[in-house]
């Protein structure tokens, strides 16, 4: 059985395009990775398995920090609220 050239050359012209679509997805995650800070998901982890582990999650002391910052008791500064409702 034949393949018609046209096809196939069509097929790989096809790869090559994901190929570069999924290139600019994964360069687009690496300079923004505080997008996907704290987001975890198997099988985008997949594919930063070798290079800066995105997807996984918060580590144990990220998870800390980020527990402590919705704190309100740890709170420093003023919420805008406030601050609106006591110039009015």
């Amino acid at each position: 059985m034949s393949v018609n050239p046209e096809i196939l050359t069509r097929y790989k012209e096809l790869l090559e395009k994901k190929a570069a679509g999924l290139s600019r997805q994964l360069k687009y995650e690496h300079d923004n990775r505080l997008e996907f800070f704290g987001v975890v998901d198997s099988k985008l982890a997949l594919t930063h398995n070798n290079c800066c582990r995105l997807f996984r999650g918060a580590n144990p002391k990220q998870a800390e920090l980020l527990a402590a910052w919705g704190d309100p008791k740890y709170k420093v500064l003023p919420s805008a609220e406030r601050i609106v409702s006591e110039n009015v």
